[in-house]
């Protein structure tokens, strides 16, 4: 069984009874996407008052850290840094910058509200929730390399990560900005390319989908079906990640 139909029998409800759910946070028509394609994008699911703050808390302490400075956030650069060139951080409750009122108020409340919507498509899930900001310095050609964030495992109660949610924080975002982050099923992932704009909605098998990381959006993939890399960008690029087990 390829990963794609691995993963896609963690859904509990039936793609035409969608329709019958309440989903405030995440919406029946991105539900469904999800379930058809294996990924899904809602434009504007925070607003950018929001968005433009978190913007502005990322690049100041990321670069701060840098340059050798520090603010009490705990940047990592993860490793290997041949696969990625970010500075990432834990969001943890009563730690900054978690406890700083953008994440506390806004964004992590709504990535909690995103998990139950995702709890009502995979029975079972949604308990577990792991939050990372993310910081990618620009004009250093940054990029994160092909990967899959999880193990293709069709068990509720497994540790495996079920979906990746990311809300992107740039609010000034332009094609030239570039650092779109490239989609691929993982059992398609050596077929012949396909580029589509999101709202394209092909699900062509072995087509790639490059999602430009504009400010208030909100990309959700199934974690051990969908091979993704954050393409060279050219402008700093900002990402706030909820992985939800």
């Amino acid at each position: 069984m390829d990963a794609f139909a691995t993963c896609s029998r963690l859904f509990s409800v039936a793609l035409e009874r969608i329709h019958e759910l309440h989903l405030p946070c995440l919406g029946r028509v991105a539900a469904a996407h999800l379930v058809r394609h294996g990924w899904a994008v809602v434009d504007d699911w925070m607003d950018a008052e929001a968005v433009a703050e978190v913007e502005r808390l990322a690049a100041a302490s990321a670069c701060g850290w840098a340059e050798g400075g520090s603010d009490g956030v705990e940047w990592r650069a993860p490793e290997p840094r041949h696969a990625r060139t970010d500075l990432a951080t834990w969001l943890k409750a009563g730690e900054r910058p978690a406890c700083e009122p953008v994440f506390a108020d806004r964004v992590l409340p709504r990535f909690d509200a995103l998990a139950v919507d995702l709890g009502e498509l995979m029975e079972g899930v949604g308990s577990r929730l792991e939050v990372q900001l993310a910081h990618f310095s620009g004009g250093k050609q940054a990029r994160y390399r092909r990967h899959t964030d999880a193990t293709a495992d069709p068990r509720p109660e497994s540790r495996e990560r079920k979906v990746t949610c990311i809300l992107y924080c740039n609010s000034t975002w332009v094609e030239a900005s570039e650092g779109c982050l490239r989609l691929t099923r993982a059992d398609c992932e050596n077929a012949t390319g396909l580029k589509a704009r999101p709202e394209g909605a092909r699900g062509t098998a072995g087509s790639t989908m490059d999602i430009p990381p504009i400010g208030g959006r909100l990309l959700c993939l199934l974690s051990g079906a969908m091979v993704h890399e954050v393409l060279p960008t050219k402008a700093d690029r900002i990402a706030v990640t909820a992985w939800v087990a």
